[in-house]
């Protein structure tokens, strides 16, 4: 499990590190703010969120404090990870989040999204 964990871990510090450097691609899709999106609409058709704010809510699950701060929020549909700059949530708490959504990795079948924290 902490294996997997430091791997997350690394690959969403180094989509942090990419995007500080490069900077965040254009909005694609305009979305109405404070909107709830389900997870698995977010995960149907990435390319057309890519850039977008969006309001996601959902229970905290697993979650990581090591220098980027990221916790897996999953509602009925789906679970996507959110780095923030706050504090990592409990798991099991319930939240409503909102902001702006990259596609973290697409390997194969794998493809995990992520949400930065507004």
């Amino acid at each position: 499990m902490w294996k997997f964990l430091f791997a997350i871990a690394t690959v969403l510090v180094g989509f942090y590190a990419y995007d500080r450097v490069y900077g965040i691609f254009a909005s694609n899709t305009p979305v109405e703010h404070g909107q709830v999106i389900p997870i698995s609409d977010l995960m149907a058709d990435t390319r057309k969120y890519e850039g977008s704010k969006v309001t996601v809510e959902g229970e905290v699950g697993v979650s990581a404090n090591i220098g980027l701060k990221a916790y897996k929020l999953s509602d009925k549909t789906g679970s996507i990870w959110v780095r923030t700059r706050r504090a990592v949530p409990n798991k099991g708490v319930t939240m409503k989040v909102t902001g702006e959504i990259s596609q973290l990795v697409k390997i194969g079948d794998i493809d995990e999204l992520t949400i930065t924290e507004e």
